[in-house]
């Protein structure tokens, strides 16, 4: 009778043998479910995948009653051209891996499911959308997307740039100081960064609905990229209904594809974030709009002016409430006394109206405003650079002339 792990955490010894695939499929079920249910054995695994050099599997297959898997034959999970190098990331749904492509000679990110969701049509559709979604945003400030398919084992995969950096909350995650802080500016043109990448988007009708610092990276140069579209949805605009347009599949069930166990995580059951998400997306997760996202933004712009997210809550219950009511007068008040330009108060402000009729209408008209901002603080910046250069010059006029009048 193999081990249930029902209570007892499992030896090393026993995570090392499931990571080199010398455990029977029903022992391995047994494990894996409770890796599934336990945050400390889901870190000691990923700890044992970074410090070992075996083969590395994903989390193994349960027994599929219908599955046309043969699961005692998969040896390897990865198909020839990828070599695994480590775990990235690990969600509800599926797992990111660090691998070099050697095909191309170069390092990227690869997401799959996990084996125990790669019969589940719907989710596929849904992975298979989000490779898809990106492919057909080619800009500099969103993850490119390089290959797709399915693996040896019958998982979807497919494959994306690596991004080495920080996300976006570890990159600004203390509050600036001072009026005239360059950290401001920083961080603006960071913002400016992320909402030219929606504003693209949006022009393609396409919503992201889970937009927050977690899911934007910092490169190591201090490029942004926007990541993680596996719950954005093309939307019809009313002209499309009745048109023939080819749009993106999508599977509007309320899960999640990063699980985790924080408050400022995607949420199981719920198609976004709650502590960056719009109250109406909050009501109904399917009535989410390029407002919702508008939103969000302004969530971002909220906790890069004043460190702290507009929602803040003790309890998951609380978060709920506090992000379906739109209870949001705490994170005004942060807003107002956090130093910042006044102008970027106001946006961060307006974004954040809980009726969406009153936000911006879509990421472009948030750019628009920023790039004036940042247009007058350049221009402005310009001036004292004159105005310095010219006092200057004439403190030396000044000086020489006292040591002609002193010879």
């Amino acid at each position: 009778m193999p081990p249930k792990y029902l209570s007892a955490c499992p030896a090393d010894v026993e995570l090392r043998a499931y990571l080199s695939d010398e455990l029977d499929i029903a022992t391995k079920a047994s494990l894996e479910e409770h890796i599934e249910s336990c945050g400390h054995c889901e870190r000691r695994l990923g700890s044992l995948l970074d410090s070992q050099s075996f083969a590395i599997f994903t989390w193994s297959a349960l027994p599929f009653s219908n599955s046309n898997l043969d699961l005692n034959s998969i040896k390897q999970p990865f198909t020839p051209r990828y070599e695994c190098l480590g775990l990235i990331d690990v969600g509800g749904f599926g797992s990111v891996w660090k691998m070099l492509d050697s095909q191309f000679n170069r390092l990227v990110a690869v997401k799959t499911l996990k084996v125990r969701h790669a019969m589940d049509p719907s989710l596929i559709r849904r992975f298979f959308a989000e490779a898809q979604i990106c492919s057909q945003l080619t800009h500099p400030f969103v993850v490119p997307i390089h290959d797709m398919g399915y693996l040896q084992d019958g998982r979807p995969y497919f494959a994306m740039k690596l991004v080495e950096g920080q996300q976006l909350d570890q990159a600004f995650s203390h509050q600036p100081q001072g009026q005239d802080s360059a950290d401001w500016m920083t961080r603006v043109q960071a913002f400016g960064s992320i909402c030219q990448a929606m504003a693209f988007a949006h022009d393609r009708n396409i919503i992201h609905r889970d937009l927050k610092p977690q899911n934007v990276m910092i490169g190591r140069h201090g490029e942004v990229q926007v990541m993680d579209w596996g719950l954005a949805k093309q939307i019809l605009e009313p002209e499309q209904v009745d048109s023939k347009i080819d749009m993106v599949p999508t599977d509007d069930r309320p899960i999640a594809d990063t699980v985790r166990s924080g408050l400022d995580d995607t949420q199981v059951g719920a198609l976004g974030t709650y502590a960056y998400m719009a109250p109406e997306q909050a009501l109904d997760a399917l009535s989410a709009t390029k407002e919702s996202d508008v939103f969000s933004l302004g969530a971002i712009l909220c906790q890069l002016l004043t460190g702290k997210p507009p929602y803040i809550a003790n309890t998951q219950a609380e978060l709920i409430q506090m992000a379906t009511t739109g209870a949001l007068k705490s994170a005004f008040g942060r807003l107002n006394s956090c130093g910042a330009d006044e102008e970027l108060i106001r946006l961060a402000i307006r974004c954040l109206d809980a009726n969406p009729a009153n936000r911006p209408k879509d990421a472009f008209d948030i750019l628009n405003q920023i790039q004036k901002f940042t247009a007058k603080v350049s221009e402005e910046l310009e001036k004292r650079k004159v105005e310095n250069a010219r006092q200057e010059l004439k403190i030396r006029e000044t000086a020489k002339r006292r040591r002609l009048w002193v010879a």
